[in-house]
């Protein structure tokens, strides 16, 4: 299949399986839509709908959203053992992402997006500090 006709299928819900893989941020919020009922059917795939799982995500930093990191990982943490016994996914390794650079690029401002969101921003010291 080409691309395009993958995700047609999946689009449709005309497949029995297949393999995919996500890129993440540290923050774990940006994540919900895979989870949630409004990913349905372009970032969760499987059609997953777990209406605690989607209270816990808004608890933990959507709507009522805090910034209290306890009471963040406690509701993260009861999100990943909801989704463990239901299964929705079988999730077969984690591979982390690390990034680096050269200590002369400078205006690079890292955040849950990522490192490139401020490309045009970015200059080459002359010198090395």
């Amino acid at each position: 299949l080409s691309n395009g006709q993958l995700l047609e299928a999946q689009d449709k819900g005309e497949w029995d399986m297949y393999l995919g893989a996500w890129r993440s941020t540290i923050e774990p919020q940006a994540m919900f839509l895979i989870w949630s009922e409004e990913g349905i059917p372009d970032l969760n795939a499987p059609a997953y709908i777990n209406k605690d799982v989607e209270k816990l995500f808004n608890e933990a930093g959507g709507d009522a959203g805090t910034c209290e990191l306890d009471f963040r990982k406690q509701k993260y943490q009861e999100i990943q053992k909801i989704i463990a016994e239901d299964a929705p996914y079988v999730f077969l390794w984690y591979q982390k992402a690390w990034s680096g650079q050269n200590n002369r690029i400078k205006g690079i401002e890292p955040t849950v997006l990522g490192i490139g969101w401020n490309q045009e921003e970015w200059y080459i010291e002359d010198k090395l500090e």
